[in-house]
């Protein structure tokens, strides 16, 4: 597998602290560090799914992320998923506050579209990337994980 950093390249974030009010109680419920998943653009600008729905932004002063290369990625690859970014930014799906709080309670996600920030960072995964690059694959249902979930993927490196 290929280790190259390509210029433009997208990551993979998971914020640790300062991006939402309830950063101590996602880590209360999950068990863990990551309270938000979203990635960086080629471009450097975070497109995440946040309450409404999937946007892109800048990263604000405070926030602290840990990024993470997909190892293995190419440029094609980037490619494919700078193309759902702009896609999904056309056409957003809402965030969904309900998914949350099922994952929460041990319940399945509800279907459609909607879905939580680290669903929605591994469904893009899952729709653009080849099997052997998806981030976590022994999830009871797709894409159905807390973002702190992603520190455990072995080929997400930093």
């Amino acid at each position: 597998m290929s280790d190259i950093i390509y210029p433009g390249q997208v990551l993979i974030g998971i914020w640790v602290k300062g991006h939402d009010p309830l950063d101590s109680t996602i880590k209360f419920l999950t068990r863990g560090d990551g309270t938000h998943a979203g990635f960086r653009r080629g471009n450097g600008k975070i497109v995440e799914n946040f309450f409404p729905r999937v946007h892109e932004r800048d990263l604000k002063s405070g926030e602290q992320v840990d990024w993470f290369r997909i190892k293995g990625a190419t440029q094609a690859d980037y490619t494919k998923l700078e193309a759902w970014f702009d896609e999904e930014l056309a056409n957003p799906p809402k965030y969904s506050i309900v998914d949350l709080f099922r994952y929460a309670i041990n319940k399945p996600p509800v279907a459609g579209r909607s879905c939580f920030c680290s669903m929605w960072v591994l469904r893009g995964c899952r729709l653009c990337l080849g099997p052997d690059l998806q981030p976590l694959v022994r999830l009871e249902y797709a894409d159905y994980a807390p973002p702190t979930s992603l520190y455990t993927s072995p080929i997400l490196i930093s």
